[in-house]
């Protein structure tokens, strides 16, 4: 008879066992299915009253300033009624028919409900008037066109959404609201700001979302060669981004100073930004480069090994990242300085990959407000730290640690300004890490790397950034910005509990069955 209990109990055991695998198995297999339709199809829920993502009151007092007030003061001025343009280049009923696009044509209604005497919309099938759709530039029927007066801007579906890195397929995120601010606010402002990007000296930029930024900012850009051209007079913003090679300065090699051309647009007042990663500079020396940063404050730091190779800081956190490697850090806003003032509206974390660190240069020293500050070149310059590491940070070099910052955290971005005797002011943006400008991070729902761009540049005097407009998820991301520490205690949590529940119960059933034997 025993036996027989036994055998039935194992078997429906077995049966249970089995049944529960399978029910895992086809919820997983059901999930991974319905994901990739989602991705494929564009089926994504907003859980609104009606469907939509509505556009916010940042977006309607953005355009009021922005955009609406130049249109009245051209039609004040000329006694005009011209509105901006939204054009969509297909017929209304098939861009309400496809997902991707009417959530765009809601947003662009909502705008027009909000200024009607200044924003209109249109439709444009462009099979049918491929002449018109040439003259505006439009290459596609899911094209979005901004037309005012004799100017136009052109975007495609994409730029309205945000997707995977590296994946152009999957939206994880609507940014159509910001688009359709900075699309009309590029066609209203009569003269566009030039932003330009050294070149020629190895610079690689792996992906474009920083100039997508750079344009939401109201730039123009294109590249310059500063060994062939000088800085133009249109140049409102410089970058360099991850020069592997050093310019030239007057000496016996070359006879066209860069450094000189760059230290003349600084002092009368320009702009200049600055990425440079872990491995910068390991192809070689960038001494002119490196001593034209310094006056403005900035050094990169490096250390020399014993085999007498030197090689840049490249900082690790594994309490503070994202990556199990532990080079991919979560940084701290400065507590101090301007820089707290300028980043006191930015509350998520930005995120700094392959980083090194950066060291107020001699000449500079700290002041009672957490700045550092030098009168050693005509005018006073002060940098403020923007980004730090947390204490648990280590820096390494050469296969070993060379420093901590137990006692003084390591700075990842900094900003030094200058103002002359003409009353302008300069700027020069140092960062740390060229992966602060990666797609990765800057589309990132739960990362501030985009934002805190925008508000720098802001900050730096481009007014009409669009620093409180962003993207709004599908899906709770917020499961991205856990650092390994914490995934880790969140595993040992998830592991240990529900033991150690069952492991109780089985205590109290084994009691409860003996005690009734």
């Amino acid at each position: 008879m025993r036996g027989t209990t036994k055998s039935r109990r194992m078997k429906y055991g077995s049966v249970s066992a089995a049944l529960t695998i399978l029910t895992v198995a086809a919820v997983v297999i059901a999930n991974v299915i319905f994901t990739a339709l989602c991705g494929r199809y564009g089926w994504y829920v907003d859980m609104s009253s009606d469907l939509m993502y509505k556009v916010t009151e940042d977006c309607k007092e953005y355009l009021d300033e922005y955009v609406i007030s130049e249109v009245k003061k051209a039609n004040d001025s000329e006694g005009g009624n011209e509105k901006v343009t939204i054009l969509f280049c297909d017929d209304r009923e098939n861009i309400e028919s496809e997902i991707t696009q009417n959530y765009i044509l809601g947003s662009a209604l909502e705008i027009q409900e909000m200024f009607p005497d200044y924003v209109e919309i249109d439709f444009l099938n462009i099979w049918e008037n491929p002449s018109i759709a040439r003259s505006y530039g439009i290459t596609a029927s899911t094209n979005v066109a901004f037309l005012y007066s004799d100017r136009h801007v052109v975007l495609s579906l994409a730029d309205f959404y945000i997707f995977e890195a590296a994946d152009t397929e999957t939206p994880v995120a609507y940014n159509g609201e910001k688009r359709l601010a900075t699309g009309m606010m590029r066609v209203v402002q009569e003269n566009t700001p030039m932003c330009y990007l050294t070149v020629n000296h190895g610079e690689t930029v792996e992906d474009y979302e920083l100039m997508y930024m750079i344009a939401d900012a109201g730039y123009n850009y294109t590249y310059l060669d500063l060994l062939n051209y000088d800085i133009p007079e249109d140049c409102e913003l410089l970058i360099t981004f991850n020069p592997t090679q050093d310019f030239t300065s007057n000496d016996n090699v070359s006879s066209v100073s860069e450094t000189d051309k760059i230290r003349e647009y600084m002092n009368n007042g320009g702009k200049y930004m600055v990425f440079v990663s872990a491995d910068t500079f390991v192809s070689g020396g960038h001494e002119n480069l490196e001593e034209l940063l310094a006056e403005w404050g900035v050094r990169y730091m490096h250390s020399t090994g014993e085999d007498g190779i030197e090689n840049c800081y490249t900082i690790k956190d594994s309490m503070h990242s994202t990556t199990t490697d532990g080079y991919t850090i979560l940084a701290q806003n400065t507590p101090s300085g301007f820089g707290a003032e300028i980043l006191k509206d930015i509350t998520k974390p930005n995120v700094f990959g392959n980083s090194t660190c950066i060291s107020p240069s001699d000449g500079f020293t700290l002041d009672s407000e957490g700045n550092y500050v030098s009168d050693a070149y005509g005018s006073t310059r002060t940098l403020t730290p923007l980004f730090v590491s947390d204490t648990s940070a280590e820096a390494w070099a050469s296969g070993r640690v060379v420093a901590k910052a137990t006692d003084d955290p390591f700075v990842l971005m900094s900003l030094t300004k200058q103002e002359n005797a003409q009353g302008n002011t300069s700027y020069l943006l140092a960062s740390a890490s060229t992966e602060f400008g990666s797609e990765s991070a800057m589309q990132s729902a739960v990362f501030g790397n985009s934002q805190t761009l925008s508000t720098i540049l802001k900050y730096m005097g481009k007014e009409n950034v669009p620093t409180n407009l962003t993207f709004k998820p599908f899906g709770d991301t917020d499961i991205d910005s856990i650092t390994t520490a914490q995934s880790t205690t969140i595993t040992i949590v998830l592991a240990a509990v529900p033991a150690a529940v069952i492991l109780g119960t089985g205590i109290v059933i084994l009691v409860k069955r003996k005690n009734a034997v």
